[in-house]
């Protein structure tokens, strides 16, 4: 309570909080993890539009099929539903719940570094993991920060549970840790560190016993979503959706492989070049002091982490938010690191180039980019000859942001089926009504009726 106001870490979660609410109505379709945001929003507006089971989340882009698939469960999702319920439907309510959590979420990581370091280690832990990857994928409508910051908030519960023994502790840490993992898988990576309690002398078996059958049930409700009921789901309603990963041997050769790309994550994805400097200058001063708690941590996590890195294979390398969950991890051991830095202009320093490549590495994804913008046009323009019942089919390939912001279902296609008349007369015949091609992708006009066109679509009657 005497610590003067820049050293309170409540004030820069709140003035990063406040930073990260520029633009947060914009939507989904910045230049990266469009698709991701979309695919998740398209689940929450089937929820508000089609139907409110949690247990049968569905997309737009299974083409005349009922979109019912398996997929990460979709708490973030129903979240985000909940809200539309109340307040009518809006593209940024994920964007909003997520920063929300992932804020509250470091609130508990500066806490339970706290506990077991120092308060100087925690702030500078916390500022480093506000600064990091999590400044903009915390605003992002996607699981990952949401997920982590889930799990954080379990542990700490587990380790007061650990200290006080109350149930209702256990049941918190039940609740956030399974919620958590529900949400993503890779989140669960975190809770190897209760090991560390579990194997200690200093706790009651008794505790220990607890917590061994609390996180062996958060498992087997985790197994049941994501090893019966997805693939349940994906055999009766015929629409595959979510990556189950590889085999560890297939895993392994594709991140020794894509060497580059797998160090990229951590190295400049994670925390940037800067942090990354900071998180192994962290590692030598860790052993230099022989803080072994610190290096246990580090151990046992990167361990647990790698396990997911070879299962994940070729998507960790591939997308840039497979290595948020561990973020947390490099932030603990950079915040060692300058806090342990005794020269008071120096430590300002290097912290002051944390900040400007932070910020200034991630600010551009707050503005809607302008070549973009043409896409919040999409609905309006479907409106003018469809319904929101017609099939639709739309250029865009793997990427559904098109679709969603159509505002319709149907199939998105790259630009070679879109001018292959034999499949779209197939898709024709399973009911598409419409085809849409985006000028970038497909410039000259095909020979079907044109019944709309503007500076960047063509639109054909089927």
């Amino acid at each position: 309570m005497f610590k003067p106001w820049y050293y309170d870490i409540r004030f820069w979660i709140i003035t990063f909080f406040l930073i990260r609410l520029i633009g947060i109505t914009n939507p989904p379709i910045e230049n990266t993890h469009a698709w991701r945001q979309v695919t998740g929003l398209m689940i929450a507006r089937n929820f508000y539009e089609t139907e409110a089971n949690i247990l049968y989340p569905r997309l737009d882009n299974a083409g005349n099929l009922s979109g019912i698939t398996g997929t990460e469960f979709p708490l973030m999702n129903y979240a985000i539903f909940l809200v539309a319920k109340i307040f009518g439907w809006q593209h940024w309510y994920g964007r909003l719940i997520n920063l929300i959590v992932s804020s509250i979420g470091i609130c508990y990581f500066f806490r339970l570094v706290e506990r077991f370091f120092s308060y100087k280690t925690a702030f500078y832990a916390s500022l480093v993991l506000l600064l990091s990857a999590w400044f903009m994928y915390s605003r992002k409508t996607t699981p990952d920060t949401f997920s982590t910051s889930l799990v954080i908030m379990g542990l700490w519960y587990a380790f007061e549970y650990f200290k006080q023994g109350s149930f209702k502790n256990l049941i918190a840490f039940f609740l956030l840790a399974l919620a958590g993992i529900l949400s993503k898988i890779p989140a669960g990576f975190l809770l190897v560190v209760l090991a560390l309690p579990v194997l200690s002398y200093n706790f009651l078996m008794a505790r220990k016993a607890a917590i061994i059958i609390t996180g062996a049930l958060i498992l087997l409700v985790t197994g049941a979503w994501y090893f019966y009921w997805v693939p349940y789901l994906v055999e009766k309603y015929g629409f595959w959706h979510y990556y189950m990963g590889s085999g560890f041997r297939e895993g392994f050769e594709s991140l020794i492989n894509n060497l580059d790309a797998t160090l990229h994550k951590f190295h400049s994805a994670a925390m940037n070049i800067a942090g990354f400097i900071l998180f192994l200058a962290g590692i030598v001063v860790a052993f230099y002091r022989k803080n072994w708690l610190i290096l246990q941590v580090l151990g046992i996590c990167f361990a647990a982490f790698f396990v997911f890195m070879l299962k994940a294979g070729w998507a960790f390398h591939h997308h840039g938010y497979y290595i948020l969950p561990f973020v947390p991890v490099m932030a603990l051991l950079a915040g060692f690191a300058l806090g342990e830095i005794k020269v008071k202009w120096l430590q300002k320093l290097v912290l002051a180039i944390i900040v400007i490549d932070g910020i200034g590495s991630q600010y551009h994804d707050f503005a809607l980019p302008e070549k973009n913008r043409y896409l919040t046009n999409l609905e309006h323009i479907a409106d003018k000859f469809s319904s929101k019942k017609d099939l639709i089919i739309i250029t865009g390939g793997d990427n559904p942001a098109q679709l969603y912001m159509a505002h319709r279902k149907g199939w998105t296609v790259d630009a070679q089926k879109a001018q292959d008349a034999d499949y779209i007369k197939e898709l024709q015949q399973k009911g598409a009504a419409f085809l849409f091609t985006n000028k970038n992708e497909v410039s000259k006009k095909l020979g079907y009726k044109l019944i709309y066109e503007d500076d960047f679509y063509f639109v054909y009657q089927l």
